[in-house]
């Protein structure tokens, strides 16, 4: 097995640790609900169901971790700060996308809905720059 054939199955294998820990971390939330601002999630697995899908996940990451020594794959080192900075970029993304200019490609707004709509996008720029502004490191800012 050459180098390029070493890379991607890091990279799959790495998509696949990542949605199992994904998994994982749902079934660990036992609370019932879970309320967010725009969301709330039931929590509507089955203990049986959960003890069954945490079994499966444990295997599926042992065999993961069974390929990584075979083919000598090299883990990726992530950096919380780069973590931070993506999601912070998708926040910004986001705030711009929701922008009364940018929501009138799916129909126009009236004047009221418009700067009702941009004083909470100010707001939450605001805090936005805030954020970025709490860092102590130079993070990618993107308006």
């Amino acid at each position: 097995m050459n180098e390029n054939h070493r890379r991607v199955m890091t990279v799959y294998l790495y998509t696949l640790e990542k949605n199992l820990d994904c998994i994982r971390e749902e079934l660990q939330n036992s609370s019932s609900e879970a309320d967010h601002v725009l969301y709330t999630v039931r929590r509507d697995v089955k203990e049986s169901e959960r003890a069954a899908l945490s079994q499966a996940i444990s295997s599926m990451l042992d065999e993961i971790r069974t390929m990584k020594l075979s083919y000598e794959l090299q883990p990726e080192n992530e950096s919380s700060k780069n973590r931070i900075n993506g999601a912070l970029l998708e926040i910004s993304n986001a705030v711009n996308d929701l922008r009364p200019k940018a929501l009138e490609r799916y129909g126009p707004l009236t004047v009221q809905d418009g700067a009702k709509l941009n004083s909470y996008i100010s707001q939450l720029q605001n805090l936005l720059d805030e954020a970025y502004s709490s860092l102590s490191w130079q993070a990618v800012r993107h308006h």
